[in-house]
């Protein structure tokens, strides 16, 4: 049987890639803003917010449908949006990459925590 391999985070790996490229990560932001500390998502994996297809495929969609159990709770889900908002991969502030682009380049809109909550996330 194959030794597994630890998980890495993916900041770590990628900047370790990017590193082994030649880039120049001297001025690289922070790993992590401070909100993602208190985010309901925090060490829930990657995979129903990063599914690896189209985010209109059933699959995607039935990843994104479990992700937002965790949008709907969120204390940050206002910074997360906002942060997701030019992202052209992965659910961000509860919205996919296509409900993104719909919505426009404008700043992220904010989402009252009433609205999560009573599960009206898509509509608002």
């Amino acid at each position: 049987m194959p030794e597994q391999a630890q998980a890495v985070p993916l900041s770590a790996s990628l900047a370790a890639v990017l590193k082994e490229a030649g880039w120049d990560l001297s001025d690289a932001p922070p790993e992590r803003p401070p909100w993602h500390g208190r985010a309901a998502c925090r060490g829930k994996g990657n995979d129903a917010f990063f599914p690896a297809t189209d985010d209109r495929r059933p699959s995607a969609q039935k990843a994104y449908a479990q992700a937002l159990m965790y949008c709907r709770a969120c204390p940050v889900i206002n910074e997360c949006r906002r942060a997701g908002q030019h992202e052209m991969f992965g659910l961000w502030g509860g919205l996919s990459p296509s409900q993104r682009k719909r919505s426009g380049p404008h700043q992220a809109q904010e989402v009252p925590g009433h609205l999560w909550h009573q599960g009206r996330a898509a509509t608002a």
